[in-house]
């Protein structure tokens, strides 16, 4: 292994002043120069390449998560004196914008976020479509249509990393549909800006909205019947339904030959849990694979986060709660704390019970607070005492002025059952 190290160090000049450090001493903040694989130093011809980046700052536990997936021994760092503790995403405080300048950014952006969300919506609709047309034809889709999924996987990616609040707004505000279509488009979304919240590179977080968009390709020949009524399957019923990974995998290996591992293994392992009780192969933890892992949590949120298949859906804190009951046993612990944080207690687009002087108000979160997380900006757009839309008003509860208070966060269709994504819209825009 020296002989290797010395190698690359005489191909690359910069790893003369690096240090090779075992993976367990690796630190966020870390500059990497170059990984060390076991499976790449046994040469064997079915070993996995590592996907992660081979240079730059380690970002995230998530980042240090993965490469141990991939069996990662050792790493090349920069020596301590060129090892930045920040992340290179992140700005030097000298780098940020004044105060005046930013409440001058905020104003432009709020009177532009109803714009940047039909943005957001039309590429939505069109990732709707190309699905059903590959559902429709499920027998006979070939790499020209996942070529077209692909290009509208990186449309997705850009606007992600461009415009995440319109994004998330989108996926909160468009949860109530039962749609197969509209639950897959939501979970690409979520399990992107998860990803790239987690400091991942923009072809990972690429290959993982790709999981989001295919992960339910099966279900979409499972019968309604069953899909509708999902707490009182018969053993039969509940095996044709554990079937739709079997039948993506099959769909999707012989059809979609340029699919890459981190795309098939996290389709095909979202429904395992890490005690063994998942389906379809009931693998345990060390066998799951880490991108399964990831959308495992983010599928399951956003199943109960919406109204699909007859059930009433559940607020961010009671998903969470939920979730966490399980953690360890069905998620993984450290990726669904990560997620916890990611989404915090008022995620961008809940619909949340405010009171001001005694009265209750609907409100939407419209940019969340990382310094009070309970103190958001959102939009109050609904009486509920005299249970009628009111102008949209938009109020930031962290403002010495503001006379609103957060109680507690709610579902709008148990005030007012027209609330709907369009109609925010149009409210947002008068």
């Amino acid at each position: 292994m020296v002989y290797i190290y010395w190698t690359l160090a005489y191909l690359h000049p910069s790893m003369s002043h690096c240090e090779r450090i075992p993976i367990e001493d690796l630190k966020i903040g870390m500059f990497v120069e170059h990984v060390e694989s076991k499976r790449s130093a046994q040469g064997n011809g079915s070993a996995k390449v590592c996907p992660i980046k081979q240079a730059g700052y380690i970002r995230s536990e998530a980042i240090l998560m993965a490469l141990k997936q991939y069996d990662v021994e050792y790493v090349l760092v920069r020596n301590s004196n060129e090892t930045s503790d920040q992340p290179e995403t992140q700005r030097p405080s000298s780098d940020l914008p004044k105060t005046r300048a930013d409440d001058i950014a905020r104003k432009l952006e709020e009177s532009n976020l109803a714009t940047r969300i039909v943005k957001v919506l039309d590429l939505a609709k069109h990732a709707e479509n190309q699905l059903k047309h590959l559902t429709a034809r499920i027998e006979s889709i070939g790499e020209k249509d996942f070529e077209v999924l692909e290009h509208i996987a990186n449309d997705m990616n850009k606007v992600l990393a461009d415009d995440p609040v319109a994004t998330m707004l989108l996926i909160k505000l468009h949860d109530t549909q039962p749609s197969v279509y509209d639950h897959s488009i939501n979970v690409a979304m979520l399990t992107g800006l998860f990803s790239l919240n987690m400091g991942f590179e923009a072809a990972i977080c690429h290959e993982l909205i790709m999981a989001g968009l295919l992960h339910d390709i099966g279900l979409t020949t499972v019968p309604k019947r069953i899909l509708n009524n999902r707490q009182y399957l018969s053993e039969a019923e509940t095996r044709i339904l554990h079937g739709h990974v079997d039948l993506g995998k099959e769909v999707l290996q012989t059809q979609y030959k340029n699919i890459s591992d981190i795309c098939l293994s996290a389709i095909l392992h979202h429904h395992e849990h890490l005690n063994g009780n998942g389906y379809p192969e009931g693998l345990t933890a060390d066998l799951i694979s880490f991108w399964g892992k990831i959308l495992a949590i983010t599928d399951s949120y956003e199943s109960m986060t919406s109204c699909r298949y007859n059930r009433t859906r559940k607020t961010n804190n009671e998903a969470m709660s939920e979730m966490i009951k399980v953690s360890g046993h069905e998620y993984d612990a450290s990726l669904l704390a990560l997620f916890a944080q990611f989404m915090g207690a008022y995620p961008v687009g809940s619909c949340v019970l405010c009171s001001r002087k005694d009265e209750p108000f609907l409100g939407i979160v419209t940019h969340d607070n990382p310094q009070d997380p309970l103190k958001p900006e959102v939009a109050i757009f609904f009486d509920v005492e005299k249970n009628r839309g009111i102008p949209m008003v938009s109020e930031n509860l962290a403002a010495p002025t503001s006379e609103y208070i957060l109680t507690k966060a709610v579902n709008a269709e148990s005030y007012t059952p027209d609330m709907d994504l369009m109609s925010f819209l149009t409210r947002m825009r008068n």
